[in-house]
């Protein structure tokens, strides 16, 4: 124990030495306790695959008198700005953006790679060196980090085999018209509303479930995408067709389960996702005929590649979604990519359903989808659905925002409702941050 402490102690006083806070020397010394001098000594800039930024890698390694301009220091740089990249959403990077990247650091540090502009040749070899020791993949010129390539390019793999496979169930041996037919009678029925009808699109996406091994259905928010969800959930009960209802959220997935009539996990749950171990896999597949998976613009590609893995060849597969809600907070657009490459059938909503055609909001959301950025419409007439006041002072926004939700709370219309209005801002601190 006294030897133990002792080299504990020479390891703080090491770690002191190089500039570095005590939460991060914790850090360090819980990760290569009891070989962190040696690490350090032999490649401070491994320390950035941990969580430190490049500028605190170099620091150290100016400390312990490391060559800035080093192959090492090269190499780990180009690591560093792809697992950037990854944390941004991306999954690869051209070599002009590595450049690029390369010219703006050298710009601000002290540590300079080389004098004047930093160039393709500056960086080609090292790139081949990576490539060689397979931590990066080049594709084309877009280059990925291992794990990165093999979830992408394994994922539509697997899509293309599941694609080309042929489907066991007997779904070919629906009536789909009659089906639609009693589907709508039922809703006409239970939601009281004599003239409910599927849209033509909603249709057409519950006759291409039965005709097409994997089927995107994507539409704005109130265009009948859950709608369309709980028919094709009532079209497999009735054929005995087995199926799994998946979300990457568990909101998601309560949320779809209390609407679509049966229920729906996360797919971390139904894989038996724990910690870096998934129950079911590419060696143990889970068995099901169909799954249908709902809010895929957050799916990202490992996450992806981790669902498609798992399943048998013969599966079904929906996917339905909005490539304009929320994204991935992993790497990935899987949603818009799959839909862009026009290799799986896609049915497009485009039926509002849940508001007023005419909706002021409806129109400015499409607009602004459109990429039209006049705002006409956030004018200040309060009669509107959309109404704009022009205030920059905090403190009166913030008495504005109190003042207008004490008249909603008040008002005949609202009154016991908690959920009959909302407050959002888009910061939960400073001057105007949302307060109860």
């Amino acid at each position: 124990m006294l030897f133990r402490s002792r080299s504990m102690r020479g390891i703080c006083i090491f770690l002191h030495g190089l500039g570095l806070s005590p939460l991060k020397i914790k850090k360090i010394i819980t990760m290569f306790d009891p070989n962190t001098e040696d690490i350090l000594k032999e490649n401070p800039w491994i320390l950035f695959e941990h969580g430190f930024g490049f500028t605190t890698c170099d620091s150290i390694a100016s400390r312990l008198d490391k060559d800035m301009r080093s192959s090492v220091r090269f190499r780990f740089f180009i690591l560093y700005l792809l697992e950037q990249c990854l944390h941004a959403g991306h999954l690869f990077l051209y070599p002009q953006q590595i450049i690029d990247s390369f010219n703006k650091y050298n710009e601000k540090t002290t540590y300079t790679f080389k004098d004047g502009t930093i160039d393709l040749y500056d960086i080609a070899p090292h790139i081949k060196e990576l490539i060689k020791e397979a931590y990066l993949i080049n594709d084309n010129d877009r280059l990925y980090r291992m794990e990165s390539f093999f979830y992408e390019s394994e994922s539509a793999r697997l899509l293309s085999k599941i694609k080309a496979t042929q489907d066991p169930s007997r779904l070919s041996d629906v009536d789909v018209e009659e089906f639609i037919h009693r589907y709508e009678d039922q809703e006409r029925a239970e939601l009281k509303i004599p003239d409910f009808a599927l849209s033509e699109a909603q249709k057409d996406a519950i006759r291409s479930f039965i005709t097409d091994k994997i089927l995107i259905i994507t539409g704005s928010p109130g265009t009948g995408k859950t709608t369309l969800v709980k028919a094709l959930v009532q079209l497999m009960k009735i054929t005995g067709i087995s199926f799994e209802l998946l979300t990457p959220t568990g909101i998601a997935a309560k949320k779809l389960g209390s609407t679509a009539g049966s229920d729906a996990y996360t797919i971390h749950r139904r894989l038996g996702y724990k910690g870096s171990k998934w129950d079911y896999n590419s060696l143990n597949k889970y068995s099901t005929q169909v799954v249908i998976t709902d809010e895929c613009s957050m799916v990202d590609m490992e996450v992806f590649y981790r669902l498609v893995s798992a399943l048998y060849a013969n599966t079904r597969l929906v996917f339905v979604g909005d490539v304009d809600q929320l994204p991935s907070v992993g790497p990935g657009n899987v949603l818009k990519e799959l839909i862009e490459s026009k290799q799986v059938k896609a049915i497009f909503l485009d039926t509002i359903f849940r508001q007023d055609k005419c909706s002021d909001i409806i129109k400015e959301a499409k607009k602004i989808k459109e990429g039209d950025t006049d705002m006409t419409l956030f004018g200040d007439d309060k009669s509107k659905d959309i109404w704009h006041i022009r205030e920059r002072d905090h403190a009166k926004i913030e008495g504005l925002i109190v003042k207008f939700a004490g008249q909603l709370k008040d008002s005949i219309k609202t009154k016991g409702n908690k959920l009959a209005f909302q407050i959002i801002t888009p910061r939960n601190q400073g001057d105007a941050r949302d307060r109860k």
